[in-house]
């Protein structure tokens, strides 16, 4: 938000009052997973963390499939907080995103890394590669 909009309009700040927040968690999964196994083992994940708030049915935690990426699909845990966790981002954070690791690997569920394809259009001849030499073969 821009901080002309600060300055000169008028501002209403909807959780001044509420101790209670929301935090979105990123994490990415490998293409053919599973979705309803991913969502099984996030929940799983934020039902183990200590952070998260509990009681209240309209804010029990989701997951949404935000996004299709190059390598992997991205999810969000999406989660409210107990009032004593809004004061530390970086750990709460960094929990949750502990657990997801755990529960994803329970389950058998890939975390991708990028992955590329290199097409070599040309070599020079002082760039080609070796040929393999193979020790096992009759001289």
């Amino acid at each position: 938000m821009p901080n002309s909009v600060f300055v000169n309009g008028h501002v209403t700040n909807w959780t001044m009052r509420d101790v209670i927040r929301r935090i979105h968690v990123p994490f990415g999964v490998a293409y053919g997973s599973d979705k309803d196994l991913v969502r099984t083992a996030a929940l799983e994940a934020a039902g183990i963390v200590r952070h998260t708030l509990t009681g209240i049915d309209s804010r029990q935690p989701q997951v949404w499939l935000t996004a299709f990426g190059d390598s992997s699909l991205y999810f969000e845990l999406i989660v409210w907080l107990t009032s004593e966790a809004v004061k530390r981002p970086g750990a709460v954070q960094a929990d949750y995103l502990w657990e997801i690791e755990t529960a994803l690997g329970k389950y058998g569920i890939e975390i991708p890394f990028p992955q590329r394809d290199l097409h070599i259009r040309s070599w020079s001849d002082s760039a080609q590669p070796p040929v393999p030499v193979r020790i096992d073969q009759p001289t």
